[in-house]
This record gives C-alpha cells, structure tokens and sequence, in this order.
C-alpha cells in the first residue's frame, strides 16, 4: 500500500487541466501516485494512453 500525498492531488490536477482527452480524477489520482512510486503497471489501455499523454512510460 501507498500513501496518497497532497502533491500527488496537485499532480492529478495539473494532468486533468492540461488534456484535451477526458482523464478521470481517480485515473489521474492512480497516475501520479504510481509516477511518484516509479511503477506505472497497468493493463488499461485507457489508462496507458493517458500516461503516455502526459510523458509516462508504462508496463505490462
């Protein structure tokens, strides 16, 4: 388990605020905390897209 930071409200925020493509709060929230964490792992292609979008490399 990881901890949710303030910054990590702040980084979902800026992400939301700067995509032209929908990003759902709770989607960003998972981006930045994972960011934070260096592990973004996800099997969403949704999610992938999104992460790619804002400068995120993700696995498999």
């Amino acid at each position: 388990m990881v901890s949710i930071l303030s910054s990590d409200f702040q980084q979902a925020t800026e992400w939301i605020m700067a995509m032209k493509h929908a990003l759902r709060a709770p989607d960003a929230l998972h981006l930045a905390v994972a960011a934070r964490q260096d592990a973004v792992l996800t099997l969403d292609r949704g999610l992938a897209k999104a992460a790619k979008r804002v400068g995120l490399t993700t696995r498999k």
